[in-house]
C-alpha cells in the first residue's frame, strides 16, 4: 500500500495521515511553539488543505487550554493573596494597635464578638 492510498484516512479521528506538502510543516511547528499564531495556517495558501486546517484547529485548542490555565492560575493566586496575606496584614494592624494601647476593631473580622 503506497502513501497515496494511506491518505484516504483523512478526516477519520485518531488515524494519522501523512502530509503531502512539506512546506506546511514549518508553520505547523511554529504554531505549537506559539499557539497564538494558529491563524497563520489559515491565511496562507495552505488554508484549503486538510493538514493546515487540522493543525490550526489543534493549535487553537491548545491556545484555549493555555488561556483557561492562566485564568485558573489568576483566580487561585487571588485567593492565595486573600487567604494568606490579608490575615498577616490584619495581624500587623492588631499588633500596632496593641502597642499603641488602642482598642479599635480590626477591619473585616473585628466586629465579631466571639468571647463575651
Amino acid at each position: 500500500m503506497d502513501e497515496k492510498q494511506g491518505s484516504n484516512n483523512e478526516g477519520i479521528p485518531g488515524v494519522p495521515v501523512k502530509n503531502e506538502e512539506p512546506g506546511d510543516k514549518g508553520l505547523a511547528v511554529l504554531g505549537y511553539i506559539l499557539p497564538i499564531l494558529f491563524f497563520l495556517l489559515l491565511v496562507t495558501e495552505s488554508k484549503n488543505k486538510g493538514f493546515a486546517k487540522y493543525h490550526a484547529n489543534q493549535q487553537l485548542n491548545l491556545l484555549i487550554a493555555y488561556i483557561c490555565a492562566m485564568a485558573l492560575t489568576a483566580i487561585s493566586l487571588g485567593l492565595l493573596v486573600f487567604t494568606y496575606i490579608v490575615p498577616v496584614v490584619l495581624a500587623v494592624i492588631g499588633l500596632i494597635r496593641a502597642l499603641n494601647g488602642e482598642m479599635k476593631p480590626l477591619p473585616i473580622f473585628g466586629r465579631l464578638d466571639l468571647i463575651k
